[in-house]
């Protein structure tokens, strides 16, 4: 895995907030932003249920994708596929931002939504 690229060079401003469900201590909710060779893989992962097993499905999925940010996400889905086909499995997506070449790549699994906003208003509208 490449170094992260240095505050100085960050590509994209993000927030995540989260908290388990009543009555637990732990959730099965992650989220991933690496930013590496000058691009980031953004990923959502959500364990099936709630609890230690989501969270442990989670975790699994997380890293796979932190050890293998650099391959295409096809691959990526594929590497956590096989990595979580003994856990309760996951919801996944992932998404790779290129600036330099202005595009992404998003790939998601299971009943995930994504929303890409730019900085620029102009380019958020519908063309």
């Amino acid at each position: 895995m490449q170094p992260p690229i240095p505050k100085e060079r960050t590509l994209i401003d993000w927030s995540v907030a989260a908290q388990p469900i009543s009555g637990e201590t732990v959730s099965g909710d992650l989220h991933l932003v690496i930013p590496f060779d000058d691009r980031v893989l953004v990923a959502v992962i959500d364990g099936v249920g709630h609890g230690a097993e989501a969270a442990a499905a989670a975790r699994a999925a997380a890293d796979i994708l932190l050890n293998y940010a650099g391959e295409s996400t096809s691959s990526l889905i594929q590497r956590c596929h096989q990595a979580l086909l003994l856990t309760r499995g996951v919801v996944l997506t992932v998404a790779k931002l290129n600036p330099a070449e202005n595009t992404m790549t998003w790939l998601g699994v299971g009943n995930v939504e994504g929303r890409l906003l730019r900085s620029d208003p102009g380019a958020n509208q519908p063309r």
